[in-house]
């Protein structure tokens, strides 16, 4: 049996570190890890802007079986930002949003 592909898409490439946290709860499951992805766009001359964008185009260059996505509340609420995950995604993948109410960055 093979283990779960998954892709990390975040706000930022300081989002990467969330790959520790999304691997520690998938192996508390009990379930293994093929493939971790993180949807990085950094490289690209015209990286897309909006979330719909991103999660189009890592679906189409990261494949996987689920999608953490990751965005911020800043603000926004965290029911808000959840509903933006939803609405980006519109069925087209398995997805986890994660919306930490306060940034995960420590500066």
């Amino acid at each position: 049996m093979r283990g779960i592909r998954y892709t990390l898409l975040g706000d930022g490439s300081s989002d990467r570190i969330l790959n520790g946290p999304i691997q520690w709860a998938i192996r508390r499951l009990g379930c293994s890890i093929e493939i971790a992805n993180w949807a990085d766009f950094g490289y690209l001359k015209h990286p897309p802007r909006s979330l719909a964008d991103k999660l189009e185009l890592a679906i189409e260059l990261y494949p996987g079986d689920v999608y953490f996505i990751h965005r911020d509340a800043e603000g926004f609420g965290i029911e808000n930002r959840v509903a933006e995950i939803r609405e980006a995604i519109d069925s087209l993948v398995y997805s986890v949003p994660i919306v930490p109410v306060s940034m995960s960055e420590a500066w």
